[in-house]
């Protein structure tokens, strides 16, 4: 079993011939299987890859009968949809140093290396806590952490980075049930000054967040160069719910684990919940790990130090 889940997504995926999604199904004893789901992200976002398990797992356990699913959302609705946004250019958005300047992860690079973090519960509590006055998201508050960590690395103020962002429109009737890649990653670019107020560069960042949100071209995907680090805050439905789903039934899943890749040089996950967790991934090959490490201790160092306030400066915050 390992070597397959070691294997598996070595193998990749040649979107030119396909296919583009892999399922393999071990059998471990006489009643217990382990479903090995591999699929580019291409085909399905974040969002996407628990509905089509629930799907999947409710046609199985309906003896394969369509009528137990729900009509399905056409992915041409929102493509279309998408079609049809202006393009609209923000040149001065992208503007920004990125970590590794001009180094890219080599086309013969392995899977990254990854390394994951908990933020403490109580620390986590007070995060939300300092946050809830200035009617700051957690995904502003963990893009802002970010930033400063990437900014330290590199000695500026102002810096740039992907971010991950929901791609469903709420006016598109179904938008919550659509499988496919309906997300995208914009170009983030964050700056202060020493002496400021970390909650204002917050507030800074996050009505940026709601003017990219309401752009005319926001649900159109973009592919755009200009950063080396990617990161997303992972609000999407995770698989603890089809664990709590089908705890009972002719088919019952026990456990699910997600492993995500991606060909950035540095990237992380952060998934909100009583303890946050950071999930970080990087090349080894551009990252050495023992500096990967550093950053990833160095981000959850500025999240204790933010759960003490968010009005003291940057510059305390980042000493």
């Amino acid at each position: 079993m390992a070597g397959l889940l070691d294997a598996d997504p070595r193998a990749g995926f040649d979107l030119a011939a396909g296919p583009s999604l892999r399922l393999a199904l071990v059998q471990l004893a006489s009643r217990w299987f382990q479903l090995v789901l591999t699929h580019h992200h291409a085909v399905l976002d974040g969002w996407s890859t628990t509905l089509y398990l629930r799907e999947l797992f409710t046609l199985y356990a309906g003896i394969n009968d369509l009528t137990v699913l729900d009509e399905a959302v056409p992915y041409a609705d929102f493509v279309a949809r998408a079609a049809g946004a202006s393009r609209s250019a923000a040149p001065d958005q992208v503007k920004g140093r990125s970590l590794l300047g001009r180094r890219r992860v080599p086309a013969s690079a392995g899977l990254p290396r990854e390394l994951s973090l908990e933020v403490p519960p109580e620390v986590t509590a007070r995060l939300s806590e300092q946050a809830r006055p200035h009617a700051v998201t957690p995904a502003t508050l963990i893009q802002g952490l970010w930033a400063l960590m990437v900014g330290e690395e590199l000695g500026e103020d102002t810096v740039a980075f992907g971010a991950g962002a929901a791609g469903r429109p709420p006016g598109l009737p179904g938008y919550d049930r659509g499988v496919g890649l309906l997300g995208d990653t914009v170009t983030t670019r964050v700056s202060w000054r020493p002496d400021e107020p970390f909650a204002r560069v917050l507030r800074r960042l996050q009505e940026q967040a709601v003017g990219s949100w309401e752009a005319p071209d926001r649900f159109r995907p973009t592919c755009r160069a200009g950063f080396d680090t990617w990161m997303v805050v992972a609000n999407y439905p995770r698989f603890t719910r089809l664990v709590e789903e089908f705890a009972d039934g002719a088919l019952r899943v026990a456990g699910a684990v997600c492993r995500e890749f991606n060909h950035h040089p540095l990237s992380l996950m952060a998934v909100p919940g009583d303890r946050l967790a950071l999930h970080l991934a990087h090349a080894p090959e551009v990252i050495e790990p023992a500096r990967a490490d550093e950053l990833a201790h160095r981000l959850a160092l500025l999240c204790a130090r933010a759960a003490d306030g968010l009005d003291q400066p940057v510059r305390r915050l980042a000493q």
